[in-house]
């Protein structure tokens, strides 16, 4: 089993939380994506989109992060990341999709604003960043009304929902904007039970 991507890509990561939490190691071929790796003819092979992570296995391959750890927690043996129930299976699906269509796409255009276009000499679009934060305040909301029902995102067991949102959270934070991410004390105590776990702190040391 072999994943394209980069270390520092948040979607790649969430893919390495997953292999993490189940114990099982991979190879890792990083693909630079300044020297425009991603957009190589061999790589546009993988996935036509471009994009990265993407998981290689004996009998196919697979694109787009969240398809790849649905496919790894379906497949590989240890901790199961999905509920057993129909309802928190449901909710699980439910904040997957808001990462994917609401949370993602925000937090990118805050964390290429915020850190990446200056640390290239590029300017940031402040009106940007500040239409983003508006969006991400209602998401951490909703996940701050969501956590009073139960410990997670889909239920009281770590689910693929946490997991989709830990790594952009980190670069929120990491972009200094605390004051979306803690606004709510619910979202403070997730946070603080997610960057406990071995995924989050050791999820590198999964690449053999």
């Amino acid at each position: 089993m072999k994943i394209y991507g980069n270390e520092q890509s948040a979607c790649t990561r969430s893919v390495l939380m997953v292999l993490t939490e189940k114990k099982t190691p991979v190879e890792f071929v990083n693909i630079d994506l300044a020297k425009g790796e991603n957009k190589t003819e061999e790589h546009l092979k993988r996935n036509p989109f471009g994009k990265i992570p993407v998981l290689e296995t004996e009998h196919q391959t697979v694109y787009e992060a969240q398809a790849i750890n649905r496919y790894l927690d379906n497949k590989l043996d240890g901790i199961k990341l999905t509920p057993e129930s129909d309802e928190l299976k449901l909710r699980m699906d439910k904040w997957m999709s808001i990462d994917s269509s609401y949370f993602t796409p925000q937090a990118y255009t805050v964390v290429l604003n915020k850190i990446f276009l200056p640390m290239f000499g590029g300017e940031t679009n402040e009106a940007a960043v500040k239409e983003a934060c508006e969006v991400l305040k209602v998401i951490y909301k909703t996940m701050h009304d969501e956590l009073e029902k139960s410990e997670y995102l889909a239920g009281d067991e770590v689910s693929l929902a946490d997991i989709s949102f830990v790594q952009y959270t980190d670069y929120l934070l990491k972009a200094q904007c605390e004051s979306v991410v803690f606004e709510h004390e619910n979202v403070r105590r997730w946070w603080h039970k997610m960057t406990q776990r071995e995924s989050y702190s050791k999820l590198l040391d999964v690449i053999k």
